[in-house]
């Protein structure tokens, strides 16, 4: 037994003043089987070609837009006793705001269509510094690096977003999925574009408030999710890096000195697994083989490996 179609019967129309509505749809199955079943499969019924779809439960909202009317009662039966057309009749209500009785805000607007508000500043990260900031290796007098690492703060900037959604808007498994991601292609924060790899979302949270909105002549009060986007953005993205070092080169031959002897520490390599500054001193090339960072290397300096250090996702998602 399957469903084949579902066809809206009669359509929505909402009363302005108490929000109460109904609709109604044709059901239609493939054959027979007994009531129980048949009306089991009606709650939440799709149609296979429109996606047409039958509210599932009671307290179901109308439309993301309209989060505060909810199916208040479902009914279904047989069309005029055939066992192969079924009706459901769906009346909607307003959700009950008896313990929202004092509002947050006065509005004539929709809270979600007030604008959004944007918080620009910044955090200090600490990072690996190779060369100063005229480009000069930071070396020894035997234009040797340092055992220890030099670190040094550098900019991230932030963004947080403040804006209004309906309450069906917000799922929080969903909004759980973009934290902690970082852009795929550009996405623009208040006209600012950034390019992909650039913003990673740091949090997505949201909490219900209610509003006094009043449209024309009738005030009624409003449940929302007023949410708050974070985000943070790196310059030369958001990849992972590691200085390109090792004892070997590719292949598994031993790095030496010119006596023939292997180093003590770690050698710095070219990106393509071939040591970076030879036995006589001479640079060799830096050589992008496939996984280098272009935005850190520094020739003849240094070599940075890049790894995805985050997942990423369409951020634009978010309508920020």
């Amino acid at each position: 037994m399957e469903i084949i179609g579902v066809q809206l019967l009669r359509d929505l129309k909402i009363d302005p003043i108490t929000f109460s509505a109904s609709k109604a749809f044709n059901v239609y199955f493939d054959e027979y089987t007994n009531y129980d079943d048949m009306a089991a499969l009606i709650l939440g019924a799709e149609d296979p070609t429109t996606s047409l779809r039958v509210p599932e439960k009671e307290g179901e909202a109308l439309s993301t837009y309209y989060g505060d009317i909810v199916v208040k009662s479902i009914s279904i039966g047989p069309f005029n006793g055939q066992n192969l057309w079924w009706t459901a009749e769906i009346d909607y209500g307003e959700v009950d705001t008896v313990d929202y009785d004092k509002a947050d805000m006065n509005t004539n607007k929709w809270p979600w269509d007030l604008p959004k508000i944007y918080r620009w500043s910044h955090y200090f990260e600490k990072t690996i510094m190779t060369v100063d900031e005229d480009g000069v290796p930071i070396e020894n007098s035997a234009n040797e690096p340092f055992d220890t690492e030099l670190l040094v703060d550098r900019t991230i900037g932030t963004c947080d977003v403040e804006f209004n959604i309906p309450m069906t808007a917000f799922d929080p498994t969903v909004a759980a999925g973009y934290v902690n991601k970082v852009n795929t292609q550009q996405m623009t924060i208040e006209g600012f574009p950034f390019a992909e790899k650039l913003v990673k979302c740091t949090a997505y949270d949201a909490e219900t408030q209610t509003a006094n909105v009043t449209i024309g002549n009738v005030t009624r009060v409003v449940r929302f999710k007023a949410v708050r986007a974070s985000f943070a953005m790196d310059s030369l993205t958001w990849d992972g890096f590691i200085l390109d070092i090792g004892n070997n080169e590719i292949g598994g031959d031993q790095i030496k000195d010119k006596g023939g002897f292997p180093y003590t520490m770690a050698q710095r390599l070219n990106g393509n697994g071939i040591r970076l500054i030879d036995e006589d001193g001479n640079a060799n090339g830096i050589v992008n083989g496939g996984r280098l960072d272009p935005n850190r290397q520094f020739p003849g300096v240094a070599a940075f490996i890049k790894y995805k250090k985050y997942k990423e996702i369409d951020l634009n998602q978010l309508g920020v």
